[in-house]
């Protein structure tokens, strides 16, 4: 789904959602506009204008290309109960990309440990820590990432 949404403009995107909530049975275009301080769905629909400049989707991607920071990004993730994960491509040379090949699994194994580690001795009195979640959540993030690194690459033909 994320190289096909990354190949979708704005407004496209826009046009998807709305037909999505066209086919919830319980939802209308209307009810959400509504929602959003709009009367009716046109000003929702308006949205799916490449010329329309409030698409909030190309302004978020705008807010985030012009300041650096994926804060917009992670806020709206954590906001709908996800997380952000950059996929951002790889750019390797033969090297790293036979270092990927030969490490990715293994390091893959070690940061599962680790995360298994960190809960298994946050477990050890039955009660776990603001900490040693934090430990938890960094060792998980640091797994993610790895894997997500590794399977980037692969959809991108470097592993060949």
């Amino acid at each position: 789904m994320a190289k096909e949404l990354k190949k979708l403009k704005a407004g496209e995107v826009i046009a998807r959602l709305l037909d999505e909530i066209k086919e919830q049975p319980d939802n209308s275009v209307r009810s959400v506009a509504g929602k959003l301080g709009y009367r009716n769905g046109s000003g929702l629909s308006n949205w799916k204008s490449e010329s329309h400049r409030v698409n909030p989707l190309e302004q978020i991607a705008r807010l985030t290309q012009a300041s650096r920071s994926e804060l917009p990004l992670q806020w709206l993730c954590v906001r709908n109960g996800g997380r952000f994960i950059r996929t951002t491509p790889l750019e390797l040379n033969a090297a790293q990309i036979r270092t990927m090949k030969i490490d990715a699994i293994p390091q893959a194994l070690r940061n599962f440990s680790q995360v298994t580690q960190a809960i298994a001795d946050a477990l050890r009195d039955n009660s776990v820590t603001a900490e040693e979640a934090a430990h938890i959540r960094a060792e998980w993030e640091k797994l993610r990432e790895n894997i997500e690194r590794f399977v980037t690459a692969a959809e991108a033909g470097i592993l060949k």
